[in-house]
């Protein structure tokens, strides 16, 4: 069985890389969204990130995104849930100029992507395992009192 991205036989060879590319500051992996694609509620006992179409150009290999290689174009869809299963816990390191309440949580993802040749889809967000997930708030910087 191959894996998302591997070669057929499951030889772990990258074959594709949904990714925004680096911008100007060396931010990498990351774009803005719009604000209703982020919901929650106050006590922060649920956190959605729902983003169905975006586009996103498949530059193949990590290698090849970090450098800024050639790319085709691509489009992403997902979902993302996390839903609290712990007491907030209060996180504070002065050092690192950074507080914060945090949750442990459960998250689940459902996935799919796709360029003129191919299309993948995950499992269901119901398959999910969550390995490490927190919902919470934080402050930093000037917010940090």
């Amino acid at each position: 069985m191959s894996q998302f991205g591997s070669a057929p036989g499951g030889q772990g060879i990258q074959i594709h890389d949904f990714s925004p590319g680096v911008s100007e500051t060396g931010l990498f992996w990351t774009v803005p969204v719009a604000p209703e694609t982020v919901v929650f509620d106050d006590a922060l006992d649920s956190v959605s990130l729902r983003i169905p179409s975006l586009d996103m150009p498949d530059a193949f290999n990590l290698g090849n995104s970090l450098a800024e290689g050639p790319t085709v174009p691509g489009n992403v869809g997902f979902e993302v849930v996390w839903t609290a299963t712990g007491p907030a816990a209060p996180v504070r390191s002065d050092a690192h100029g950074f507080a914060g309440e945090f949750r442990k949580a459960r998250a689940t993802v459902a996935w799919s992507g796709r360029t003129e040749q191919s299309r993948y889809e995950s499992d269901t967000a119901e398959g999910s395992k969550t390995v490490f997930a927190f919902v919470g708030r934080e402050r930093n910087g000037v917010f940090l009192r």
